[in-house]
């Protein structure tokens, strides 16, 4: 039987000559899913696999080498210290997204429970996480693509989270009540940067990825559309791009909010604004 052991040197070898910058890790992540392992001390107990899961680990390795996103290969990414599915058509969450929950979590803190509204929601990694992190708070989450909206459904019922979904456009939809709390990490890269990004980031869904003014058109719309539906001293949070915050401050100054801040991440970048309705 094939040695776990040396098909991970070599998946790790041949991953590295690809250009991943994290060979080991993934190497690991599609040995474990292969073996089907939830756990790294279960990898670590096992010393061999059989043919067939040898033959899914090498067309895994294969796959990631020509860069298609490890998420997608998996079937599923952490976030927040959940495990919320994942596939093609929905855009992958990630770590920075992070930062807007911690704000979002103190803003519900702060201002007291009541409803929050998700837009360009995806995976629903964000609703999903505020609705378990606080459970009496009413969530929905805001989702336009077909794809997302599938993967959105799946993590509800995954979680067993309280999120009320709702098929819209968030350039365009008209809620029927107001909240305390809208979050929204919009498409915020500009068609320059796009054709700039790393090869796997262009297996994920362009819509969610790219807006039209050099990036900022989701924010100009939103921010000037929904203060309409936010109650008084409602909280609109915004994820935005390195180097966006100075022009989305803007467009909130000019939307009418106030208190109007900017939160960052780990790598020090602008990566959360955020204003009061007055």
């Amino acid at each position: 039987m094939p040695s776990i052991d040396r098909l991970m040197r070599e998946g790790t070898r041949l991953l590295k000559e690809a250009g991943i910058s994290s060979p080991l890790f993934d190497a690991r992540e599609l040995m474990m899913h292969a073996l089907g392992l939830s756990s790294k001390m279960e990898l670590f107990c096992r010393r061999e696999m059989d043919e067939e899961q040898a033959q899914i680990y090498w067309q895994l390795i294969a796959r990631r080498a020509e860069r298609y996103p490890l998420q997608y290969l998996l079937g599923f990414w952490e976030f927040y210290g959940r495990r919320f599915a994942v596939r093609e058509g929905v855009l992958i969450p990630r770590s920075d997204t992070e930062c807007l929950v911690d704000c979002a979590l103190q803003a519900i803190d702060k201002t007291g429970k009541g409803a929050v509204l998700d837009l360009c929601s995806g995976t629903g990694a964000v609703a999903i996480t505020l609705s378990l992190e606080r459970a009496d708070i009413l969530a929905e989450a805001l989702e336009l693509s077909s794809a997302a909206l599938e993967v959105l459904q799946e993590n509800v019922h995954l979680h067993a989270a309280p999120v009320r979904i709702t098929a819209a456009d968030a350039l365009t939809y008209t809620p029927e009540s107001s909240y305390s709390l809208i979050t929204c990490n919009p498409p915020y890269i500009s068609e320059g940067e796009y054709a700039m990004l790393q090869p796997e980031v262009l297996h994920e869904p362009k819509m969610a990825l790219v807006a039209g003014h050099n990036g900022l058109a989701f924010y100009e719309t939103i921010s000037r559309r929904y203060c309409d539906f936010l109650l008084p001293g409602g909280l609109l949070l915004f994820e935005a791009g390195a180097g966006q915050a100075a022009a989305i401050k803007e467009m909130l100054a000019k939307a009418g909010y106030r208190e109007i801040f900017s939160r960052p991440d780990i790598q020090g970048i602008e990566r959360v604004i955020g204003g009061y309705k007055e």
